[in-house]
């Protein structure tokens, strides 16, 4: 007994040497790996002479695109240099939320994008004072904003070129409101630059995921939406605990494909390859039929769906077939005088018909994957439920100058192509054909450009997604 102890220890302690030296190889390639990197980098730090070329070389991708596309808002054209400020207080409005009030919230994102490319000041301060509403997809894209700042700062550090850098300080002020500060301090631009979060007995973080394809090796891109989707759906059911319940299964199902499904269109939209994910479950006070209402983000940046299927790479191979069906529907848009300057036109359109069963920017013989965003639609109208049950759930994709609500008002229908294959349509009017125009509330061009794709839902969890653990 006391051998047989005795080798049990040995092999134990045998593998934990094992473990040790390997934990230590591993940190001896990253240390190696990073020294590497920086010599590179520093290299390049001496080929910069001014704040312009900083940003070129070490500013990321995200924060690029933003300031070199001509419809951004952001863009370096339309930027103001106000000259050097001690202090910029910038003031957030009473709503900020570039879905609901866009104005003056993207007028406060551009002053963010004005004072990290002027380096306008030496402090910059968020003031949220006036505000009593922040909506969870313009906190992701101001956290995008500040995060790629906080990478450009760390990289002119390793390339010691921080001359170029005046901003020394960036900070919230004045965040009275309680369901804003649960929001800022559990998911938010705390958590997210200085690791600084706040715990709530009513709130369960689901921090930012940025999956970036120059990050990770090509197997870790491909394979990290199912993760992410994992995590998320594990997340829902880990806020649900507190009330002793668990999704059901055919809940969990449906927000497996709504995850699943958003980010896979996310990925292949994105032209910088990039995304986004967050998610923000808030409890509800009717806690006996609805445990919660769960917020979820999913963003990319680069073009826009439209741009995506008009303008496409000369080296990158796309669907003609649905490019073809696109542009015949637009010359029947333009024969029955439907398009309109400002209010419908041929981007909502496009945008529109990329949402259909069967619609990918990918070609047939190339895509591994089923329906597209159709199979979203169906799952967000799955959980939703009938509006008598839930008038709050609503889903918001945001691309370019187009906008599409959905808020269950109108449902998918089905029809038969000419192979006989079963189709499955969004159309967003009562004669359930994209020949006709879709009702201009759900589908609509906006004023203010998006620069990429934004996906917003939220969902309350009723009753009847739930039962007993």
């Amino acid at each position: 007994m006391k051998k047989e102890a005795s080798l049990f220890l040995q092999q134990k302690r045998f593998r934990r040497r094992l473990k040790s030296k390997k934990k230590q190889t591993e940190q001896r390639k990253a240390k190696l790996k990073e020294l590497l990197r920086d010599k590179v980098i520093r290299h390049q730090g001496r080929l910069i002479h001014n704040s312009s070329e900083a940003l070129a070389y070490f500013m990321n991708r995200h924060f690029l695109h933003l300031i070199t596309t001509e419809k951004s808002p952001f863009y370096q054209g339309k930027l103001d240099n106000a000259g050097i400020l001690k202090r910029n207080v910038i003031r957030i409005p009473e709503s900020f939320s570039i879905l609901s009030n866009p104005e003056p919230s993207y007028k406060v994102l551009k002053q963010l994008v004005e004072a990290i490319t002027f380096q306008n000041c030496d402090e910059l301060c968020l003031d949220y004072q006036k505000c009593t509403n922040c909506d969870l997809a313009t906190q992701v894209f101001l956290d995008s904003i500040l995060k790629s700042f906080d990478k450009y700062i760390q990289l002119c550090k390793a390339a010691g070129i921080t001359r170029f850098i005046r901003i020394g300080k960036v900070g919230g002020d004045n965040i009275h409101n309680t369901s804003l500060q649960k929001m800022i301090n559990s998911v938010g631009s705390p958590v997210e630059l200085i690791n600084r979060s706040m715990q709530y007995k009513d709130v369960e973080p689901f921090r930012l995921r940025l999956v970036d394809s120059r990050d990770v090796t090509r197997i870790r891109f491909a394979g990290q939406k199912e993760i992410d989707a994992t995590d998320l759906i594990e997340y829902v059911e880990k806020c649900l605990s507190r009330f002793n319940k668990t999704l059901t299964q055919d809940a969990r199902q449906a927000l497996g494909i709504v995850l699943g499904e958003t980010l896979a269109n996310a990925e292949e939209h994105s032209t910088l390859h990039n995304r986004y994910l967050i998610g923000y479950m808030e409890e509800t006070n009717d806690k006996q039929s609805h445990y919660g209402l769960l917020n979820v983000v999913i963003m990319n940046t680069g073009s826009t769906i439209y741009e995506r299927f008009k303008y496409p790479d000369v080296n990158e191979k796309i669907n003609m077939e649905c490019v073809n069906q696109m542009q015949a529907l637009s010359e029947m848009f333009i024969n029955k005088g439907f398009f309109d300057f400002n209010k419908f036109t041929e981007e909502n359109l496009w945008t529109l018909y990329s949402l259909q069963g069967g619609v990918s920017i990918v070609p047939r013989e190339v895509r591994n994957r089923g329906n597209g965003t159709i199979g979203l639609i169906k799952s967000f109208f799955s959980l939703k439920g009938s509006t008598e049950v839930d008038n709050i759930s609503r889903m918001t994709i945001l691309s370019g100058n187009t906008r599409i609500d959905f808020d269950g008002t109108y449902q998918i229908s089905e029809s038969f192509g000419t192979d006989g294959r079963k189709i499955e349509r969004m159309t967003f009017n009562k004669s359930n054909s994209l020949e006709d125009k879709p009702d201009s509330k759900y589908v609509y061009n906006t004023k203010h450009y998006f620069p990429g794709t934004l996906i917003s839902a939220q969902l309350l969890i009723n009753d009847d997604d739930v039962q007993k653990i």
